[in-house]
């Protein structure tokens, strides 16, 4: 398979990987992280449905990446993978309705400037 797909598959698993874990986590809103309460958190993030399929996208992503990582320099390969700064970005204004800054298109026109810069 081509390692350029190889990539994007690996980048958009790792997105909906994150928005996964974000549907997880905030259902830990009212929990302070501390020693007394540590175990009780790992339990409930066990039993978590959200975050259970996070952590497997986010090793299935994992897998898909060392794949490609066998076919591609690094250099070129991990540049790539801030295009997931701005699908996680779009997912997150459409999916958990996160409101979206013009700071944040901007920073993200550059992030897109910078992977067509790096085609060049």
């Amino acid at each position: 398979m081509n390692p350029y797909i190889l990539v994007l598959i690996s980048i958009i698993l790792s997105s909906l990987g994150q928005i996964l874990l974000k549907i997880g986590a905030n259902s830990f809103t009212e929990i302070r992280l501390s020693a007394d309460n540590f175990t009780v958190i790992i339990y409930k993030m066990i039993k978590n449905p959200s975050m259970i399929l996070g952590v497997i996208v986010f090793a299935t992503s994992f897998f898909i990446w060392i794949l490609s990582l066998s076919k591609l320099k690094l250099n070129i390969a991990y540049p790539l993978t801030s295009a997931t700064f701005v699908l996680v970005s779009f997912m997150s204004v459409f999916i958990l309705h996160e409101p979206f800054s013009f700071y944040q298109i901007i920073g993200i026109c550059f992030i897109i400037i910078g992977i067509v810069i790096l085609f060049q």
